[in-house]
């Protein structure tokens, strides 16, 4: 095999292939670092959804003028608190693909499979993403609920605003002004009045259409990321880093996924938020927006997602690298 052939072939490093004590301190602090940067663009990506037409923001450059005009720096990461527990999460992601792939990998019924390689990285991130949104969803429906309360800059003698006004009447539930004033006490009053509401399973509102958005979403993100790769190598110099085309090619991936699962993506945001069944959802968002569900906040989803694709798979790709174990350095190429 000529040297050309062995760089367009993308390189996979196993996790059996890795120093776990070096690989999950530098999964997690990447994965706390990477939702930082990005949570902004979440927060924005979610009020957009949740949104009627254009009654509060006019796009993804309006809404981010806005909330840094009416609440400040600290407006852009209401929520990020909580958000910010979906890193240990993304530890148990990693780790379920990981296995499920390399267990896929090493079936004696795929060896003669051409495409062997898909169908791992296909059922290890669906698997993945199984186990991980069971665990995610509770803690996404507090964190939406948290990016919608807002947070004025004005006294407290005067008026709301009326931004902050109309994106707490979307919530469907009501957090008294006294138990705002500290953020322990907001993530309190959210669970009891879901609770209260729902019961238990008000905190899996939206379940199944998360696992259709996420599932399907993680599922096609890693066979598109293999693919890309496959295009994207040959087009660049010998001299280009390794882990740079990986990121290149997780973007691409990103923004073939986040296209396809974009109105799927909206009716789990307005189930959860809303308090509404499937059907009633999809009949509201079919009313309220026609064809624009396929495209409505597609736009922050896509600045979102592509570049949390890029920094996350760079990263990841460079924490695996300095994981490796020592005989297993010399076989890999940076």
């Amino acid at each position: 095999m000529s040297n050309q052939e062995v760089r367009q072939k993308p390189q996979i490093i196993q996790l059996d292939m890795m120093d776990k004590r070096k690989y999950y301190p530098l999964a997690l602090g990447s994965g706390l670092f990477v939702r930082f940067v990005q949570y902004p663009l979440t927060l924005v990506r979610t009020r957009l959804q949740v949104q009627r037409g254009k009654d509060v923001y006019k796009g993804t450059f309006d809404a981010l003028v806005k909330i840094r005009k009416t609440e400040g720096i600290r407006g852009l990461y209401q929520g990020f608190g909580v958000h910010a527990i979906q890193a240990c999460n993304s530890l148990i992601y990693i780790t379920i693909y990981e296995n499920v792939r390399q267990v896929m990998m090493n079936k004696e019924d795929l060896q003669t499979f051409k495409y062997k390689s898909y169908l791992s990285s296909f059922v290890g991130g669906f698997s993945a993403s199984l186990i991980s949104q069971t665990i995610a969803v509770p803690i996404d429906i507090v964190s939406q609920h948290m990016m919608l309360l807002g947070q004025s800059k004005q006294r407290k003698e005067d008026v709301p605003s009326k931004v902050k006004v109309k994106l707490e009447r979307l919530q469907g539930i009501h957090i008294p002004d006294e138990k705002k004033a500290k953020k322990i006490d907001v993530v309190k009053a959210i669970i009891s009045e879901v609770h209260r509401k729902e019961g238990a399973s008000g905190f899996y509102r939206g379940y199944f259409i998360s696992m259709a958005v996420y599932g399907l979403g993680s599922a096609l993100w890693w066979p598109f990321q293999e693919f890309y790769s496959y295009l994207v190598v040959p087009v660049f110099p010998q001299w280009v880093p390794r882990i740079l085309l990986d990121g290149v090619s997780a973007f691409l991936s990103g923004l073939t996924t986040v296209t396809i699962t974009n109105s799927m993506e909206l009716v789990r945001v307005r189930m959860q938020v809303g308090r509404t069944g499937f059907k009633e959802t999809v009949r509201r968002a079919w009313r309220d927006e026609r064809l624009g569900i396929f495209t409505k906040g597609l736009t922050a989803r896509m600045i979102h997602v592509a570049p949390f694709s890029f920094l996350i798979m760079t990263s990841y790709s460079t924490i695996k690298h300095l994981s490796l174990k020592e005989d297993h350095k010399e076989n890999v190429n940076w």
